[in-house]
């Protein structure tokens, strides 16, 4: 295979992976308040997080305190970018 037609596939298949991806914003949309998609599962759940971690609990009870903290500490250092709702 030359190195144009290398180049050419390349291109074509990252056009087909961009493509793939609009239909599914579109079509699905992506969202924190809703129901996952099966490819928002697939890479949040199975490859984003480590096997390892599937077994850690939370150190702090879900005190009334801890909540607040929690809550303060999103609506200070998450919010501009995750939204404070």
């Amino acid at each position: 295979m030359t190195r144009r037609r290398i180049v050419v596939a390349f291109g074509v298949l990252l056009l087909a992976s961009a493509g793939a991806y609009g239909w599914l914003a579109i079509r699905h949309g992506f969202s924190a308040q809703g129901q996952l998609s099966v490819l928002e599962k697939l890479v949040a759940r199975r490859m984003a997080v480590p096997a390892s971690y599937k077994t850690l609990k939370n150190p702090y009870r879900a005190t009334p305190e801890n909540i607040r903290a929690g809550l303060e500490h999103f609506a200070d250092h998450s919010a501009v970018c995750h939204a404070n709702d």
